[in-house]
């Protein structure tokens, strides 16, 4: 959630496709739904992938009035929070380092996804001293 900086829900494939997009849309929305109870002007943002411009996602999205965000074409400041997540989870993870399977790497960015979560923690506890 950008507000808080959390990581709402993650899914692993090794295609980027609509039903992995679906689903874990999917499971935002009921993990948001648990802890706000509605999804009223909560924004999304993604890129202009065929995924994120498909008919089910912006029904999904509509009918949880769910506001999608979008960026121009090659403007990464439009989505500047989603933006820079991934520009640090890059840094900390592939960028850096030679995987030689697919799992490895999704072990590394579990392992990752615990540490920036933690570590956000500390940040807001350092920020409120």
């Amino acid at each position: 959630m950008g507000y808080t900086k959390e990581i709402i829900d993650v899914k692993w494939s090794k295609f980027n496709n609509n039903k992995l997009v679906i689903d874990n849309l999917n499971a935002a929305i009921n993990k948001i739904k648990k802890i706000k109870k509605e999804l009223n002007k909560t924004i999304i943002h993604s890129d202009h992938g065929y995924q994120y411009t498909s008919k089910d996602y912006n029904s999904k999205c509509l009918d949880n009035k769910i506001i999608i965000s979008m960026g121009k074409n090659y403007h990464c400041a439009d989505n500047i929070i989603i933006e820079s997540f991934h520009s640090l989870l890059k840094k900390g993870t592939i960028h850096n380092k030679n995987y030689k399977s697919h799992n490895e790497y999704i072990n590394d960015v579990k392992k990752w996804n615990k540490w920036y979560s933690n570590q956000k923690e500390k940040d807001i506890i350092n920020e409120s001293l």
